[in-house]
Parts: structure tokens; C-alpha cells; sequence
């Protein structure tokens, strides 16, 4: 009972290992099931909607379509196959029996010659003979072959008649047409024969690859004595029976033929024109046998004749055969073609009604995204993609509503913060330079005097008198500059010998509009940043020219440059946003001006810098040309 109860035991748990292995052999299964949809769904999310539809087309439509109709067209096939091979199997078993009569009249002819005395006085005259003289034997001869001959001419359904006597081991034979036979056919037909013990036997002899010559032989023996007489050898006229089987008006087949054990009888072709293919297909050095591509490309019925041990053939080819079938095939294929091909016009027709609308509808939304907000989508449609349009037209009219709007709002708001950031200009050099002219009024004679306060009442004129006007011409821009830089070096001897140049590429430039105060702060951070004692002849330079539409103007010096990492810190905040910290915005610096262009222009707008240590620096600003 306990190796009972512990069998049991091992055996519940090897139940549950296995159901265990088995469930987690599934749960993998499925998980791969899954994963795999899973990948196949992403494909087809990717794929577009005119593949879809094509796909669709091609698994619901075409695939169904091609397997129905091949397994119809193979069902079909066997189906006629079996019926015509069945309505040949009559005509085969028709000629099987004409062959059957045929070779039974010959066996029966046979039968009848032992029966007749003839052969028999033959035979004993040749025994008893006691005259060897050769006129005996000529007399002889004469007289047999005369009988044999009369056997001959009394039936047509043989060519040949021969007597070979076993006394005298002496041939005699008569034939239609001076045939020939020789000895040696004669031994294999008499060695064959004496196997029977008096049957007949057939021998068929390879005439050449499609014909044979067929011999039927029998042993005569006596009929008191039973004693060997001879062999009695007819050759069958199979004109005469192929004739006979020509008169059943066969048709529709490609050839028809006769095989005796595994060696060609006869063949017939309906159409010489399939002579060199068959024989080589059903032929191989006078050996019959169907190979392989015969099988493949003919079909055949074939039916025994049991007298003889014949075996009858009807060939079919199977174009022939299928022939009717095939053009069906063919116009139902024409048919699914042109099907396909409506198919495929009215798949392309539902695509461009889906895609031309959203095509149509993602071109007014990328003009949206540029600004062009003033746009209508017309359109007639009442179906879901005129929903689209219209719900489009009215969010691109709110849009441009709300624009409306807003925009005024902001515009006053940028103006009011360029306004402000104008009014940061440090009024202490103002004040400097007032101070210095008060001191040079003390000790200078009235002239230098006079042109200090000329160029301070431009300043001033500039900077106060401006009716807050956001852009001036360029050439009033430069004439400040003059007057600020005349002042400056007046007042600081640092810069007595600075050199000032301007090249203008056209004085048609002038006159274009450029921001209020852009390039004094500019000049005053190259004089306050780029020269010092090292510096012995300090110059600064203006270019300005105009290039697509765009006023480009560059301040050049000579001074002592910019590190690396401080030019690339400036740069840096040079290209941030315009929305800097009040700090970082304060005065009328680089930063300042940085931004009023972002703000007027546009982010594009900048100021950039340029700077090789000890070769001077290079401040380019780009504006869109204003008049």
C-alpha cells in the first residue's frame, strides 16, 4: 500500500509538471501570437490609404477568386478526364476483343492443320524414305510447300505458313510476299513451344522501333503415339487486323498501340505530325515502356487480351483533352482581369475623393501655420469631409477675429516697451561734456568753443527734439555720430588721434530708414571696450550696403579684440530671445540695441560679432531696408 500511495504520488506530480509546461508552452504561443498582430497592425498604420485599399482588394476579392477558381479549374478537369477516359475505355475494350477473334481464328487454324492427315503422310513419308537421292527430297519439298501453300491462300489473316520436321530437323515455309525466317527465330520459337507441351505461343520479333512481326507456334506431335512431328509456325498478317480495327472509326485520339509483354507491337498515329515525339516518349531501343514526361503530357486507357496476353494503348494528349476547358479558363481569366482592372480604377477613384480633400485641407493648414490666416476652403461637399472644410472656415475665421483683436493690443505694448527702452539713455555724458566745455571756456580761445557747442546742440537736437519718431534716415544717424565722436575727443585725449571712416557703398543709402540711436551705442562700446595705450593709432570704421533687399552695416576697429570665451558668451546672449532681464537690457548697450531690432524685425534681426585677439572686432548688423 505505501509503494502504492507513493506511485500515486510521483505520478500526480508529474501529471502537474506537465500541465504546467504545457500552459506555459501556450501563454508563450499566444504572447508571440500577439506581438506578432501587434507588428503587423504598426505596418499597416504606416502603409497609405490607397495600399489599404489595394490590400483589401487583393485579400478579399482576388486571392478567394484565384483559389476558387484553380480548385474549380483542377475538379473540373478531373471531372471531364474521367468522363472521356471512361467513354474511350469502349472503344479500347472494342478493340480488344477484335483482337481477341482475330488471334483466336489464327490459334483455331492451328488446331484445324492437326487434324488434317496431311501433315501426318508428310511425316511418315519422310521417315520411311529410303531413297536419299536429292530428286526425293525436291519431289518432297514441291509437295509440302504446295500444301503448305494452299493453307496460304485459303486464309488472309496470315502472311506466312512453316513446317519444321523433327526427323530430318528440314524447314518449310511459304509467304505472301518472299519473306524470310530464319533459323534462329525458328529456335527460340521451338524452345518456347516445347515449354507448352502442344499450346501456342506467341513470338514477337522487333522489326524496327514503332513495328514488330508477331509468330505463333505450336508443337505437333502424333496422335497415336504422341511422338514430336514438328513445329508449325504462322505469322500474323496485322495489316489485315488493323485494318479490321480501322473500320471502327475512332477518333479524337493521338495514337493507338499494341504491346506484348514489354516489347512494341504496333503503333498508329492519328497525326504524324505527334510521330517523333510519342516515340521517344513511349519507346527506348524497341523496348515499350511510358516514361515520366509521357505521363505528364498524354493521358491513355488500356485493356488486356487474355488469349494472346496483348495489351492494347489509346493515347490522348492533354491539350487535346483540355483543350475546351483551357478556353474557358482563358475568358474567365479575361473576365477576372477586366474585373480587376474596374476594380483598381474604382479603388483609385475612392482614393483621390478621400486624399484630395485632406491634401486640400493640409495646404490651407500649412498656409494657417505661415500666417494666412484670411483664407476660405470652398467646397460643396455635404459628406463628412465638408463637415472638415467647414469647421476649418470657421476656426480660420475666429483666428483671424481673435488677430484682430490682439494685435493692436501688442503693438501698442511693443511700442510702449521701444519707447522705454529709447528713454534708458544715460544722460550722464551730456553732463561730462557740458562740465568739460565749462572748463575749456576758462582757458580756450572762443572757436574750439563754438564747435563743441555746434556739435552739442546737434546731440541734444537728436536726442530731444525727435518727435518721438522710431526710425530716422541714415545719413541724420551718421551726422550724429559725428557730432558724438567730435565731442568725444574733445573731451577724452585717449582718443585725439582716432580716425573715423566711412564707406558707403552708394549715397542713395542715406536716405534709407534705420532705428532711432542704433549705432551711437555701438561707437561708445568699441571706445570704451576696444582701445587702450597699447593701441597707437586707434581707428574706426563703417560699411554700409545693401544686399537682397537688406541694409547691411558693419562697425569695424582696430582694437585689441575679444577673447574666444567671451566672444562666444556675448554671441550667447545676443541670440537669445528678446525678453531679457531688465538688467541685462539696462543702458543703451549691445544688449539694448540687440533687442529693439528683434523686436521691430523680427528674431532674424540681430546683432552678431566677430573678433580675432589683437586684430580689432567686427560688429554687423543686418536691417530690412525702410525708406
Amino acid at each position: 500500500m505505501r509503494y502504492s500511495f507513493g506511485l500515486s504520488i510521483i505520478q500526480n506530480e508529474n501529471t502537474s509538471f506537465f500541465s504546467y509546461m504545457l500552459e506555459l508552452k501556450y501563454t508563450s504561443l499566444s504572447k508571440e501570437i500577439y506581438a506578432m498582430m501587434e507588428y503587423i497592425k504598426s505596418l499597416f498604420r504606416l502603409t497609405s490609404i490607397k495600399f489599404k485599399l489595394l490590400f483589401t482588394l487583393v485579400v478579399i476579392t482576388c486571392i478567394p477568386t484565384l483559389i476558387l477558381g484553380y480548385i474549380g479549374y483542377l475538379k473540373y478537369t478531373e471531372i471531364l478526364k474521367d468522363k472521356f477516359l471512361k467513354s474511350q475505355e469502349v472503344n479500347i475494350i472494342q478493340i480488344s476483343s477484335m483482337i481477341e477473334y482475330y488471334t483466336q481464328n489464327i490459334y483455331n487454324f492451328t488446331q484445324e492443320v492437326l487434324y488434317d492427315n496431311s501433315i501426318y503422310n508428310f511425316n511418315k513419308a519422310l521417315v520411311d524414305r529410303n531413297d536419299d537421292s536429292e530428286l526425293f527430297d525436291y519431289i518432297f519439298k514441291k509437295d509440302f510447300e504446295g500444301y503448305l501453300n494452299s493453307l496460304l491462300l485459303s486464309r488472309n489473316d496470315i502472311n506466312l505458313i512453316a513446317f519444321n520436321f523433327s526427323a530430318n530437323n528440314s524447314l518449310y515455309y511459304v509467304s505472301r510476299e518472299n519473306e524470310k525466317l530464319h533459323s534462329s527465330d525458328v529456335l527460340v520459337i521451338y524452345q518456347k513451344a516445347k515449354k507448352t507441351s502442344g499450346s501456342p505461343i506467341i513470338y514477337v520479333k522487333p522489326v524496327n522501333k514503332l513495328y514488330s512481326d508477331v509468330y505463333i507456334g505450336r508443337i505437333v506431335y502424333d496422335r497415336n503415339t504422341l511422338d514430336e512431328i514438328g513445329l508449325l509456325i504462322v505469322k500474323m498478317n496485322l495489316n489485315k487486323l488493323y485494318d479490321s480495327i480501322a473500320t471502327l472509326k475512332i477518333k479524337n485520339y493521338d495514337a493507338i498501340a499494341f504491346a506484348y509483354l514489354n516489347k512494341l507491337i504496333y503503333v498508329n498515329f492519328s497525326d504524324s505530325s505527334n510521330l517523333s515525339l510519342l516515340e521517344d516518349l513511349i519507346v527506348d531501343k524497341h523496348k515499350f515502356e511510358l516514361s515520366g514526361i509521357f505521363r505528364n503530357n498524354y493521358y491513355f486507357v488500356k485493356s488486356d487480351v487474355p488469349i494472346s496476353g496483348w495489351r492494347c494503348y489509346m493515347f490522348f494528349s492533354k491539350k487535346f483533352l483540355l483543350k475546351e476547358i483551357n478556353l474557358l479558363s482563358k475568358t474567365l481569366f479575361v473576365l477576372f482581369i477586366i474585373t480587376v482592372c474596374l476594380s483598381l480604377i474604382l479603388i483609385n477613384y475612392i482614393y483621390l475623393d478621400i486624399t484630395s480633400p485632406i491634401n486640400q485641407l493640409i495646404k490651407h493648414m500649412k498656409k494657417v501655420e505661415n500666417g494666412e490666416v484670411q483664407i476660405k476652403i470652398e467646397s460643396n461637399r455635404r459628406d463628412e469631409f465638408g463637415y472638415l472644410f467647414s469647421s476649418f472656415n470657421r476656426m480660420a475665421e475666429k483666428i483671424n477675429y481673435l488677430i484682430n483683436q490682439v494685435y493692436k493690443t501688442r503693438l501698442i505694448a511693443k511700442d510702449a516697451q521701444i519707447k522705454a527702452l529709447q528713454a534708458q539713455i544715460n544722460p550722464h555724458f551730456l553732463f561730462n561734456t557740458l562740465d568739460v566745455i565749462s572748463w575749456k571756456a576758462k582757458f580756450l580761445g572762443a572757436e574750439e568753443i563754438s564747435d563743441m557747442i555746434t556739435a552739442l546742440a546737434n546731440l541734444l537736437e537728436y536726442s530731444i527734439n525727435r518727435e518721438d519718431s522710431i526710425f530716422v534716415p541714415l545719413q541724420k544717424e551718421l551726422e550724429h555720430i559725428d557730432s558724438y565722436i567730435f565731442l568725444l575727443c574733445k573731451r577724452n585725449n585717449q582718443f585725439r588721434n582716432l580716425n573715423f571712416l566711412k564707406d558707403i557703398k552708394s549715397n542713395d543709402l542715406l536716405n534709407y530708414k534705420i532705428p532711432f540711436m542704433t549705432l551711437q551705442p555701438i561707437i561708445e562700446n568699441c571706445l570704451k571696450h576696444a582701445f587702450d595705450n597699447s593701441v597707437k593709432d586707434p581707428t574706426i570704421m563703417i560699411e554700409i550696403e545693401k544686399l537682397n533687399n537688406k541694409l547691411i552695416i558693419k562697425v569695424k576697429d582696430n582694437g585689441k579684440g575679444i577673447e574666444p570665451d567671451k566672444l562666444l558668451h556675448i554671441n550667447n546672449k545676443l541670440s537669445r530671445i528678446s525678453d531679457c532681464s531688465e538688467k541685462e537690457c539696462c543702458g543703451i548697450g549691445l544688449l539694448n540695441v540687440n533687442r529693439r531690432l528683434r523686436l521691430l524685425f523680427g528674431d532674424q534681426y540681430r546683432l552678431s560679432i566677430s573678433s580675432i585677439v589683437g586684430n580689432g572686432t567686427e560688429i554687423e548688423l543686418i536691417i530690412p531696408i525702410t525708406i
